[in-house]
C-alpha cells in the first residue's frame, strides 16, 4: 500500500513538473507587441446652410390688380416688398433657394410663424399662417399646395440645393370685402439642422 502511495506521489510530482515545464516553454515562446498611435486629429465638420442671395420677383396669379413686390434675399433672411391682393384667389409666390456648402446633410428641424402686428392668426398647421382672409405659407411648390414641415426638405451636403416657396394668398373661399386691411410683419423662422 505504501508502494502505491509512493507511486501516486511520484506521478503527481511528475505531472506538476510537466505543467511547470510547459508553462515555462510557452512563456519562452511568447512575444509582446506594442501598438502606439501617432498624432490623431478629429477634424471639425463644416456647417454652412444659407440662402442663395439676390432679388426674387414675385409671380402673381389671380386678378390683374395683384401686385407682388420683390423679395430681397440675403444669406440668412428674406424681405418681401409691398404686396397687394385685391380679390379672393389672388396670390404671390416667391421661389427661394437653400444652399448647403457644408459637410453634413441638412433638413428642416423647426418652423415658427410670426403673426402680423395686431392681427389675430391661426398657425396650428406648421408652415402655414392664416390671418383672416390672407394666408401665408412655406411650400415645396409654387401653387402653395404642399406645406413644408419639420423633417422635410433635405438639402444634401457639398453644394446641394433645395427650393421652397413663400406664398401669400387671398383665401379663394372668402367673400370680397369693401374695406382695406393691411398686414405688417408676418413671417416665418425656418431652422435647418443636421439630417439623420
Amino acid at each position: 500500500m505504501n508502494k502505491d502511495r509512493k507511486a501516486m506521489y511520484v506521478s503527481i510530482l511528475a505531472l506538476i513538473i510537466a505543467v511547470v515545464g510547459v508553462s515555462i516553454a510557452y512563456a519562452a515562446l511568447s512575444t509582446s507587441l506594442k501598438v502606439t498611435f501617432g498624432k490623431v486629429t478629429r477634424s471639425a465638420f463644416v456647417w454652412e446652410v444659407k440662402l442663395s442671395k439676390g432679388e426674387v420677383p414675385g409671380t402673381a396669379s389671380g386678378t390683374n390688380t395683384t401686385t407682388c413686390g420683390t423679395a430681397t434675399v440675403s444669406e440668412s433672411s428674406v424681405t418681401v416688398d409691398a404686396v397687394t391682393l385685391s380679390k379672393p384667389g389672388d396670390k404671390c409666390s416667391y421661389p427661394i433657394t437653400v444652399q448647403n456648402k457644408g459637410d453634413i446633410d441638412a433638413n428642416i428641424t423647426n418652423i415658427a410663424a410670426t403673426s402680423p402686428s395686431g392681427i389675430p392668426c391661426d398657425n396650428t398647421v406648421e408652415g402655414k399662417l392664416s390671418c383672416g382672409n390672407v394666408t401665408y405659407k412655406l411650400t415645396s411648390d409654387s401653387e402653395g399646395l404642399n406645406v413644408l414641415k419639420k423633417g422635410t426638405q433635405r438639402v444634401l451636403k457639398n453644394n446641394g440645393t433645395a427650393d421652397f416657396y413663400l406664398v401669400v394668398s387671398y383665401d379663394v373661399s372668402a367673400n370680397a370685402l369693401n374695406q382695406e386691411v393691411t398686414h405688417t410683419g408676418a413671417g416665418f423662422t425656418v431652422v435647418y439642422g443636421q439630417a439623420n
